[in-house]
């Protein structure tokens, strides 16, 4: 009765707007923009391309630095300080 009550499923949601080419079905490219559209970033679990048989929360991490150092290079190279 109380596992019934009290345990449920848990779902990680990832890839709707999975990283790859967009001919391949792919919302972002590598470096995390959006096709299509300039200066528009996708950072969380949705961009990655499949989900993986564990927590995905290390790699949501990884994501956000990275997505971090893309902004980052951005700007560097297009303000001059």
């Amino acid at each position: 009765m109380y596992i019934e009550k009290y345990i449920s499923p848990s779902f990680h949601l990832t890839s709707s707007c999975r990283m790859a080419a967009e001919d391949e079905g792919g919302v972002v490219n590598s470096q995390l923009l959006v096709h299509g559209f300039k200066n528009l970033r996708i950072a969380d679990a949705s961009v990655l391309p499949s989900a993986a048989p564990a927590q995905p929360m290390a790699t949501v991490y990884m994501v956000a630095e990275r997505c971090a150092d893309f902004v980052k290079d951005t700007w560097s190279q297009t303000h001059v300080a």
